[in-house]
């Protein structure tokens, strides 16, 4: 069964908000506009809230549905295909200041700002699915056991052998080699060619080896598509490997795979057979 809550004032959707959720990290599922049978102008928000299971892409979620009625609107509405991006994660309600009535803004991600005289808050009953996947196209990263931490100069030849040229450098540096071969976090790989017009390069944001495995993680600086393109070839080259990205997690056979033509696993869609689908992202 459903609940329905009705408030009429910004210290009631308050109070609700703190008894229950201020929708921080929120999907967006949809938004419309209309009118009551009264023939008041009214918009209608829904909202997915994952309440309980795991963020991996495949596995089970737990999900609660959200419909937040706005009726007497004393503005005109927005362009819902111009606010509302159907998934995203949103911040949160803010409320705005009010004389009377409701007045509130959430993020779609463009910003949906609502007066209105009232808010009726429908909670619907929880539903299960499989965690859909996301990819990253800001950094990825990888568990690789077995293997120690690679020296600078076995970096520089591994993107040879992808292809890429590239050498080492600190934040804003000239090409330098790490003073500590080491301990390179913290360091870059950028192409000799655009050492003088950038700052950073590849991020070794993690290179380490913990409990017997080589744990990378690296971020996207200002660097061309084809480094960044080499980076992930370079990550599945080392086999076995857990490489992640987003919410999911592949295989090195998997990762190259992704790499190449953009499919998924069919287990990262809650499948155990079939073939992979493509998705957008890293």
């Amino acid at each position: 069964m459903s609940d329905i809550d009705v408030v009429r004032s910004n210290a009631e959707l308050e109070r609700w908000l703190n008894a229950n959720t201020w929708f921080e990290d929120a999907f967006a599922s949809g938004l419309s506009f209309g009118h009551t049978d009264d023939g008041e102008s009214s918009c209608r928000i829904e909202l997915g809230l994952q309440v309980a299971g795991t963020w991996r892409a495949g596995e089970e979620r737990v999900i609660r549905d959200y419909i937040l009625a706005a009726v007497g609107l004393r503005v005109a509405p927005a362009d819902a295909a111009a606010v509302l991006a159907l998934g995203h994660c949103c911040e949160g309600i803010e409320l705005l200041p009010a004389e009377g009535g409701v007045a509130f803004r959430i993020d779609f991600p463009g910003k949906l700002e609502v007066r209105c005289e009232a808010v009726e808050i429908e909670s619907r009953e929880e539903r299960r699915e499989p965690t859909p996947p996301w990819t990253s196209e800001r950094e990825f990263g990888a568990k690789i056991p077995g293997q120690g931490l690679p020296s600078p100069d076995l970096w520089v030849e591994r993107f040879c052998q992808a292809g890429m040229t590239v050498s080492w450098r600190y934040l804003g540096s000239e090409a330098l080699e790490p003073f500590d071969p080491t301990e390179y976090e913290g360091w870059y790989l950028q192409e000799p060619g655009r050492i003088a017009s950038s700052q950073t390069g590849l991020f070794f944001f993690v290179c380490r080896v913990r409990d017997g495995a080589l744990v990378v993680q690296w971020q996207k600086g200002d660097m061309s598509e084809e480094l960044w393109h080499a980076a992930k070839r370079v990550i599945g080259q080392f086999a076995p490997a857990e490489v992640w990205c987003g919410n999911c997690r592949f295989s090195s056979s998997e990762w190259l795979r992704f790499v190449q033509d953009g499919s998924l696993p069919g287990r990262l869609h809650g499948r155990v057979d079939g073939p992979a689908r493509p998705l957008d992202g890293c």
